[in-house]
């Protein structure tokens, strides 16, 4: 299943992107929908690391389990660009594949 989203946030790219490595960020785009819950590491870090693996259970609506999740941060930074991708296998979603592409535009970041 794929899904497709465009906006135009009237910020500019450093600061998108700055928010999008944020785990904190994740979770209040997130909610109400989905709760993460870290299992490995037990806490979340201050940003998502490149390379790094981190393991979380998820909850669907915040009380719904739908098992454990694992996500693999990679990012690619260019001149005004930036991709965050993040997949990994799960319980319930057994490949995950997720990938944000951002590019400065007039008026803010796509």
């Amino acid at each position: 299943m794929k899904f497709t989203t465009n906006l135009l946030l009237p910020w500019p790219l450093e600061r998108v992107a700055d928010a999008l490595q944020d785990p904190i960020m994740m979770q209040r785009v997130a909610t109400p929908f989905i709760r993460f819950s870290p299992i490995e590491p037990a806490s979340w870090p201050q940003r998502w690391a490149k390379g790094s693996t981190y393991r979380m259970r998820l909850a669907l609506l915040g009380f719904l389990p739908m098992g454990w999740q694992e996500m693999t941060i990679t990012n690619d930074v260019q001149p005004e660009k930036f991709t965050l991708i993040d997949t990994g296998p799960g319980q319930i979603v057994k490949q995950w594949d997720h990938r944000v592409d951002l590019a400065s535009v007039p008026g803010g970041t796509q």
